[in-house]
């Protein structure tokens, strides 16, 4: 979403191409690719996206050979901590520089904002505008507190979020201080991990294996929101096949509807 609220961009996150949802095949992983980069001019990515090899690395030799148009959002971050917070973001930075043949990214967010790396964080962000020059900066969160620090002490230009109806009451706050300031907002997290489909009825159906939903299954807080999650699912696809596919005229928008949903904790 513009700054001004006037357009949209669709694009394509590549976490699902970087093996943390399960493994995928280099062929896979080339043609999706390359059908991605011949159809989206937006691609979000991250350092730290692949398992067997970088994600990033095969997708900076895509590009090349395809579309010096496509507008990369990158993140770097993840995981930094120790002595020489800043140094290391540098390094980080420098090193994916290389990997996209030296062109800068339309926009570098932080990946994991830390309270304790905020000075260093803060001084890397200003350090990428000053080299430069149109590169976006930003950050990558939910939390409202952590968004008006950087406000406080950074010109910001955008800020991702999770958007999806099982979180977008949730983020209000922090999207409408978002809009106050005028950042692009960049959304993430669309389908919450894949739970808003049609292949989750129960928790039954969920036999995670992979890092990243694996989590979901690991407490017994854990499983109580998920459950809970995907009973507002099934919610969301009564009120689409009762409103929708039979053409009916809903007694309540689909705004209302999301507002009424219990609100569960990504």
């Amino acid at each position: 979403l513009s700054k001004d609220n006037s357009s949209t961009s669709v694009g394509v996150g590549l976490l699902g191409l970087s093996g943390k949802y399960g493994n995928i095949s280099k062929t896979d992983q080339n043609k999706c690719f390359e059908y991605i980069c011949n159809n989206f001019n937006f691609l979000d990515t991250s350092n730290v996206y692949g398992e067997a090899e970088p994600l990033n690395s095969n997708l900076g030799r895509i590009i090349s050979k395809t579309n010096s148009d496509i507008k990369v959002i990158n993140k770097i971050g993840a995981g930094i901590k120790g002595t020489n917070i800043l140094q290391k973001y540098q390094n980080e930075f420098h090193n994916q520089l290389q990997i996209f043949n030296n062109v800068y990214p339309y926009a570098l967010l932080i990946h994991q904002p830390n309270i304790l790396n905020f000075e260093a964080e803060c001084k890397f962000l200003k350090y990428i505008k000053n080299i430069s020059g149109q590169t976006l900066i930003g950050i990558c969160t939910n939390n409202l507190k952590v968004l008006e620090n950087y406000l406080e002490v950074l010109d910001i230009d955008m800020l991702q979020i999770a958007i999806n109806p099982l979180d977008y009451l949730a983020n209000t706050k922090i999207l409408q201080t978002a809009k106050n300031n005028g950042l692009i907002i960049h959304a993430r997290s669309a389908l919450s991990s894949g739970i808003i489909n049609s292949k989750y009825t129960s928790i039954s159906d969920c036999k995670f294996s992979d890092p990243l939903r694996s989590r979901f299954l690991e407490s017994e807080k854990n499983k109580d929101i998920l459950s809970r999650r995907i009973k507002s699912v099934n919610k969301i696809k009564s009120f689409y096949k009762s409103s929708l596919q039979n053409k009916e005229i809903p007694n309540i928008s689909f705004e209302s509807f999301v507002y009424s949903l219990t609100y569960n904790s990504e």
